[in-house]
């Protein structure tokens, strides 16, 4: 027979998570975010190693079409849109990061901790997209090294969206970093 203190017991919980305030939605959908960047990126790695590991790396031999090629497949990625939702992350974060430094909460500086390893993480996710639009251009350029003005309108949008990519980038990273201080 159960006693009535007995019965207001609450059964055993085998939870296995650290203590601490759960996830907040912006927290967990900035860090999926970043995680899938650094899959889309070593992802593209791989996908640039494949035809590259077959050519040649000398930049004026035949083998250097090879070498845009595996650039440009490995970097197609890092496009302006990606760097975009990036930017709009540091945003989503600083929001939130602000609203918890004016709480009245045990949690504040679990969740403020949580953000600002989520910002260093959109951070390097900017510095990867930047540096991949970079690789973009660069494969451009080799690939069609030696066929003249036919596709400068080509290589001028791939300029245009690495010039794009870097400024949006090195905004974010400048926003990230005045966040972070404070």
């Amino acid at each position: 027979m159960t006693t009535p203190s007995e019965a207001a017991e609450p059964p055993p919980t085998h939870d296995r998570r650290p203590p601490g305030p759960e996830w907040e939605p912006p927290e967990t959908i900035a860090a999926v975010l970043v995680v899938a960047v650094g899959i889309l990126a070593l992802g593209g790695l791989a996908a640039g190693i494949v035809p590259a590991v077959r050519s040649s790396y000398a930049i004026n031999a035949p083998g250097s079409r090879s070498v845009g090629i595996a650039l440009v497949i490995g970097s197609e990625w890092s496009q302006l849109v990606l760097a975009g939702v990036l930017l709009g992350l540091i945003a989503l974060c600083w929001w939130r990061m602000d609203e918890w430094r004016n709480a009245i909460d045990p949690g504040k500086t679990i969740h403020l901790e949580r953000y600002r390893k989520v910002v260093l993480g959109i951070e390097v996710a900017l510095a990867l997209t930047a540096a991949g639009a970079v690789a973009q251009l660069v494969g451009q350029v080799l690939e069609y090294a030696d066929s003249g003005p036919v596709l400068l309108g080509q290589d001028l949008y791939i300029g245009a969206n690495a010039l794009a990519v870097i400024v949006v980038s090195a905004t974010g990273v400048g926003l990230g970093r005045r966040l972070t201080r404070g």
